[in-house]
Order: C-alpha cells, then sequence, then structure tokens
C-alpha cells in the first residue's frame, strides 16, 4: 500500500510541480512519472492475484471440509439396500410434470431397462432428456 502511495505523491508532484529547468530533470522527473505507473500498475496486479488466491484457497477449504464429512448411511445398510434390488427399470404409461398447472414435460413413457444395459437417450432441444433423467434419479 506504502508504494502506491508513494507512486501516486511522485506522479503528483512531477505533474504539478515545478516545472523542469534542464533537460536532466525534466529526464528524471519522466522515468521517475513512468516508474510510478508502473508500481501502481504492479500493485493493481498484486491485489487481483492476492485475491484470486484468496478465492481458491475458499475453495480447498471446502473441499477438505466434504472430504472430512462422516457418511450419512452406514456401509452395511447401503449393502443391504443394494442386495434387495434387481437392476431393472421399468416405466409404465409414466407422465411427469414440474408444477401441477403446467402441461406434462413427459407423457405415456413406457420403457424397460433390464439390469446392466447401457442406453443412451438422444433427442432435440425440449424433447424430455433432462426430465427423464429427473425421473430416473428420483428427482420428480
Amino acid at each position: 500500500m506504502q508504494a502506491f502511495y508513494i507512486a501516486t505523491i511522485f506522479a503528483a508532484i512531477s505533474l504539478f510541480g515545478e516545472l523542469p529547468k534542464t533537460q536532466g530533470e525534466l529526464a528524471v522527473k519522466a522515468i521517475g512519472f513512468q516508474m510510478a505507473v508502473e508500481v501502481a500498475r504492479h500493485f493493481n496486479t498484486a491485489i487481483r492475484w492476492t485475491f484470486k488466491m484468496e478465492m481458491d484457497m475458499v475453495a480447498v477449504q471446502r473441499l477438505l471440509r466434504y472430504a472430512q464429512l462422516q457418511p450419512e448411511q452406514s456401509k452395511a445398510l447401503l449393502e443391504e439396500q443394494q442386495e434387495r434390488l434387481e437392476g431393472n427399470i421399468e416405466f409404465i404409461n409414466v407422465e411427469m410434470r414440474y408444477q401441477t398447472h403446467l402441461e406434462p414435460a413427459i407423457r405415456n413413457l413406457n420403457m424397460k431397462i433390464a439390469a446392466g444395459q447401457k442406453i443412451a437417450v438422444v433427442g432435440r432441444t425440449g424433447a424430455g432428456k433432462s426430465s427423464f433423467f429427473q425421473l430416473l434419479q428420483g428427482f420428480r
């Protein structure tokens, strides 16, 4: 912060101070003014980098906090639930709306997905791909 003040004061003296009498004084004032501008520019860059580093460190702190969280479910309960699952997914005449007063985003969805089967969902914009994935993940 002190360098910024020094640079500003020197620039003010150079601009509004006594006019140089010799070419040497003019050269010194010009170099000093140039250095003042450079110091201010470097100071600005240092502030930006400090801010960016602080933001990055906040992200790292959050990641570390998440990594240390305790699991919400015990492994035994999770394994028990997984044993009961067959892995088959079946939709029969499924209709999905985002809100009750809106038109359905998906109508008459009928499909079977066998355990271990890989599928691809393709379609144009607005065809319901995201809505289908919300259904699949149990969000709707």
